[in-house]
C-alpha cells in the first residue's frame, strides 16, 4: 500500500496504525475488528473500506477518481 501511494498517488496523505498493539481502542471505535484492513477518506468522510480479502488493484481503482477529482482544485 505504501509503494502504490508513493508512487501512483504522491498526493495522497497515509497513517498505518497497528490495531494489534496501544491503537486497539482505537481501532474498534472505528467498528474494525478483523485484519487486515485499508479505509480510503477524503475530506473527512470514510468513502471506502476493504477488509480481509483485496486486492492492490482493488485500493488503487477506488482512489483513481476521487484522487483525481482532488488534484484538480
Amino acid at each position: 500500500m505504501e509503494t502504490l501511494a508513493k508512487e501512483e498517488f504522491p498526493k495522497l496523505v497515509t497513517a498505518y496504525i497497528d490495531c494489534q498493539e496501544a491503537a486497539s481502542p482505537l481501532c474498534a471505535a472505528q467498528g474494525i475488528f478483523s485484519l487486515p484492513v485499508v479505509q480510503l477518506w477524503f475530506e473527512g468522510q470514510r468513502f471506502a473500506e476493504f477488509a480481509r480479502v483485496f486486492s492492490v488493484g482493488d485500493v488503487r481503482s477506488a482512489l483513481e477518481r476521487p484522487y483525481g477529482l482532488m488534484t484538480q482544485k
